[in-house]
């Protein structure tokens, strides 16, 4: 039997594990692919002879042998380890528990879960072509490629609507159903909407966790038999094309991928890397920092370069942006916490502006996955740009996307405490680095009578002072041996001034030579803002876009501020209505009581949006016990700190 198609989906049974194959026609089709599951013991006290004779004798056990693997901290020591494979997860898990309780030795390589380990150690890796013959699979296309094609998945995303907005708590009833599928985005009133639903038969589904909860407590059953793999929009960070993008270089089934940070996403791809040098995978293993002075520790346990501007309105003015720049320290002085610091270096290098020294007798996991990721994301940038294809350059974003969503975790977790291949040594040198090569560009820049107003970890804000955004980037990146590129040019740009009077670090918004507007960090663009504050402070934002000159600024700004008392009058005289007040919230933790907490102490669906509105007397309440009045004053308030902000009043 021969079977040709992408793997969607992987669920493990006794001795094989069953294989759902979507085919070139968009059908799905279940194989039975015939494997052992795999585990492996670190001795503790005990002989790994004496272990490996007690598992011979299990019935659970089919085979078990010694081998030589590398243990953490630094992998410079080899340990011998036990390793087994069993015909079950039940089983794997099973001699898990008495090795444990019996304290025999550590569970190592017990990450990332057996499951993603047998698809990687077997070669079959998910949302990826491959033909399956006899048990044998063969992989069709080169995993490396990044104009591969996708997987033929119908997709189906459900919204319930109350009125026009989406549904914003459990309380409230559907009205109607916006159904999104491949052919299209159709609106139905609710009665009829659960008909066509019961009608579709996708392969992957998306919606909301309160959505959710309505659907599964009012129709049980309903979206399972739309589609066998449900996904939470709440989570996501990334659209399908992300998340198969993410599937294939994680070996790891979509369905795992519902819930997943972008941080457990990384870890898997590093200690996937790690298992491939025989390095003991192991939770708990820290890397100790070394004793250091109070001088020392000033001068570089701090983080990267962020700076407090001056507030105000700048004229002609580029942004250059480091082109994945943590990442690209981390992979050219071969950061890793195994290799920082390491006492048993033969060759090390010294980074500069760091006190810490990097080891260079082999090439360190996290650096080693950067090498794979940085790569794949400009080879992404350069697709895009020769790409005229609107749609598959929609596809390319959301791959690229999802690729720059890991790439900004690699240098969060390499501080972690908890990271695997990580060390705050490590988390150091880089920002040692990214200090030192910010100050050699500001140097340089200021020799040539170029003013940097701003610098915000990789962006350098810069007036122009005669020379282009173009040749301020070549000298940037002669001068510091990072690639760069020109982010934004900007006619002119805003720094707001915050209540104490400085400028705000990660707030700012400008006029693009091009056209339109960039914002960053204001009310329009949080997510928590409410819908009227939101839509007043476009509105007035969009006057100022047009401001070409000094001139045309001052008046533009006269009359957003007319914005501000339409809208404020509309507030006071009490006449918004309360959904469009609320702010939203995710919890990870049901409340204590109510109907919320009622339907997900039956469901995991977590975390879950919540809406609130403040009522008369400054009272928090949430959406659906609101008291239909709010309180005035507050919004009024915060009206006010909105058109502040963008310096309007």
């Amino acid at each position: 039997m021969t079977l040709t198609g992408w793997i969607l989906d992987v669920q493990p049974h006794r001795d094989r594990l069953e294989l759902v194959l979507l085919d070139k026609d968009g059908r799905l089709k279940s194989f039975s692919y015939k494997t052992f599951f795999r585990g492996y013991i670190l001795p503790i006290n005990h002989d790994p002879e004496e272990i490996t004779r007690d598992l011979e004798s299990s019935p659970r056990i089919v085979r078990v042998w010694i081998e030589n693997w590398f243990v953490p901290p630094r992998y410079r020591r080899v340990r011998e380890v036990v390793v087994y494979e069993t015909k079950s997860l039940d089983d794997l898990y099973i001699i898990q528990s008495i090795t444990r309780r019996k304290r025999i030795g550590l569970n190592a390589n017990n990450y990332p879960h057996p499951l993603i380990q047998t698809l990687w150690r077997n070669n079959i890796p998910t949302t990826t072509l491959i033909k399956i013959t006899n048990n044998k699979v063969e992989v069709l296309e080169d995993p490396g490629r990044v104009d591969y094609r996708n997987p033929p998945i119908k997709k189906v995303i459900v919204k319930l609507l109350h009125g026009k907005h989406e549904l914003l708590t459990p309380r409230e009833e559907p009205t109607h159903v916006l159904i999104e599928t491949n052919n299209g985005v159709e609106t139905h009133p609710y009665p009829e909407a659960i008909t066509i639903l019961h009608s579709l038969r996708g392969h992957i589904g998306f919606i909301s966790s309160i959505d959710r909860l309505v659907l599964e407590n009012l129709h049980h059953g309903l979206l399972g038999s739309i589609a066998p793999v449900w996904l939470n929009t709440d989570t996501l960070l990334v659209g399908l094309n992300g998340l198969i993008e993410w599937s294939r270089l994680s070996y790891t089934p979509i369905r795992m991928l519902n819930g997943a940070s972008i941080g457990n996403v990384l870890t898997i791809i590093e200690a996937l890397k790690a298992l491939e040098k025989k390095y003991l995978v192991v939770k708990g293993y820290g890397r100790v920092e070394k004793p250091r002075s109070i001088r020392d520790l000033i001068l570089h346990d701090r983080g990267g370069t962020i700076y407090t501007p001056r507030p105000g309105t700048y004229w002609r003015i580029c942004q250059i942006d480091y082109s994945s720049l943590y990442p690209s320290i981390i992979m050219k002085y071969n950061v890793s916490g195994e290799t920082v610091d390491d006492p048993d270096c033969n060759m090390y290098i010294d980074p500069p502006g760091s006190s810490h020294r990097v080891c260079i007798d082999r090439e360190g996991v996290v650096a080693a996955t950067m090498k794979t990721l940085v790569p794949r994301k400009e080879s992404y940038r350069e697709l895009l740009r020769n790409t005229l294809d609107s749609r598959f350059k929609t596809v390319i974003e959301e791959r690229m996307k999802a690729v720059k969503w890991i790439l900004v975790a690699s240098f969060g977790y390499l501080g972690y405490r908890n990271s695997l291949f990580g060390s705050i040594m490590a988390h150091e040198v880089v920002t040692s680095v990214d200090r030192y090569i910010t100050y050699k560009a500001r140097l340089k820049l200021r020799s040539l009578g170029i003013k940097t107003i701003h610098v915000l970890v990789d962006s350098l804000f810069v007036e122009k002072n005669g020379f282009s955004c173009r040749e301020i980037n070549e000298i940037i990146m002669g001068e510091t041996g990072f690639k760069s590129r020109v982010e934004a040019e900007y006619t002119w740009l805003t720094i707001p001034v915050s209540s104490r009077d400085m400028g705000y670090s990660n707030r700012y918004f400008g006029r693009l030579t091009s056209g339109g507007l960039k914002i960053k960090g204001l009310y329009a663009v949080r997510r928590d803002t409410p819908g009227i504050i939101r839509r007043a402070q476009l509105e007035a934002l969009e006057i100022l876009g047009e401001a070409e000159s000094r001139e045309e600024l001052f008046r533009a700004r006269r009359k957003a501020r007319r914005v501000f008392e339409k809208y404020d009058e509309l507030i006071m005289n009490g006449r918004v209505e309360l959904e469009d007040l609320a702010f939203t919230r995710r919890i990870h933790t049901p409340p204590e009581r109510g109907f919320i907490r009622e339907i997900t102490s039956r469901m995991k669906t977590t975390p879950l949006r919540v809406y609130y509105v403040v009522a008369p007397g400054r009272v928090y309440v949430s959406l659906d016990e609101a008291p239909g009045k709010y309180d005035r004053g507050y919004y009024h308030e915060l009206l006010i700190k909105a058109f502040k902000e963008i310096n309007v009043l």
